[in-house]
């Protein structure tokens, strides 16, 4: 375990993301005896070099509200910097209790969800991520916005193998 912690640590510092190109995802705050996440991020790498993030965020528990979204990354200074703001075109699907929202609902919900960020996530800023390994295999991830840092975005997360069962669902 320690030397896990050591090599995903290295690795980290170099590329933060080296665990998704091995097919690892993140898991923010894990439950590990459930194997629950409340936010999940996988990573899609592009043979021209993008990289794509896909989140799958538990917004409310009951009903259970997912969010799936999708947005560019790029890899800047060893951290995850994404390329500005989060388009209403980036939420590509919620679900309610397992149930996708019909398109047309989508298109309502959709501005909604985007007038509700904070607004120093509006600015075009890149929100960048960070990621600091722990003693005990999670990772903290702090986060700035334009180079201002957002305590009040902090993260535990895990990288976890997604075949292991791991959902943002309970």
């Amino acid at each position: 375990m320690l030397a896990t912690a050591l090599l995903l640590t290295l690795a980290a510092a170099s590329d933060p993301l080296a665990p998704a190109r091995q097919g690892q995802v993140q898991c923010y705050d894990p439950l590990p005896a459930q194997k629950l996440c409340r936010a999940i991020g996988s990573y899609a790498f592009g043979a021209d070099g993008t990289i794509t993030s896909l989140a799958e965020t538990r917004l409310q528990d009951s009903p259970v509200i997912v969010m799936f979204a999708r947005s560019a990354v790029v890899i800047r200074d060893g951290k995850e910097c994404s390329n500005g703001d989060l388009k209403e075109a980036d939420i590509e699907k919620i679900e309610i209790d397992g149930q996708p929202l019909p398109a047309a609902a989508l298109a309502q919900v959709r501005p909604q969800i985007i007038a509700g960020l904070p607004d120093f996530m509006k600015g075009g800023e890149p929100l960048c991520s960070a990621y600091a390994a722990n003693a005990d295999g999670t990772m903290t991830a702090t986060a700035d916005v334009g180079g201002v840092a957002h305590p009040e975005l902090t993260a535990t997360v895990m990288w976890v193998n997604p075949a292991d069962g791991w959902k943002v669902v309970p």
